[in-house]
């Protein structure tokens, strides 16, 4: 889930927000889809949900156990950084000119998530691991 968050601020928004050419979906403008849709994967893992069903097995009901405030806290986090794509006025190729600002802020938003995965979220389940 890190790497996945990761690689969505610095590898596919920021070095496109760089480098139009570096845009994953430029030709079709689904990039910000695309991104949210990556960010949605880490939702559905942490939450243990698919679509519209869900069966509660996410490995955020193993955080919650343990640390409910994170478990509040990384949900509140995801959701803004899916939010802060989202909000990106226009395509995400519009955006490099036109939007800028609100690139950086979802760059950001999905900075935290990747953060807290590294260094709240790994550290409960590498322990749980190591038992």
């Amino acid at each position: 889930m890190y790497n996945i968050a990761n690689e969505v601020a610095t590898g596919k928004i920021a070095a496109a927000f760089g480098n139009a050419e570096e845009e994953e979906s430029r030709f079709s403008h689904n990039s910000k889809t695309d991104f949210m849709n990556n960010m949605r994967s880490i939702q559905n893992v942490y939450l243990g949900t698919y679509g519209t069903a869900s069966n509660g097995n996410g490995i955020g009901e193993i955080i919650a156990d343990k640390d409910a405030g994170l478990h509040t806290r990384f949900i509140t986090e995801l959701t803004a950084a899916i939010n802060a794509i989202d909000a990106v006025n226009g395509t995400f190729t519009q955006a490099i000119v036109n939007d800028r600002v609100g690139i950086q802020n979802a760059i950001d938003k999905v900075t935290i998530v990747a953060s807290s995965l590294q260094n709240d979220i790994a550290p409960i389940i590498a322990s749980l691991i190591s038992k």
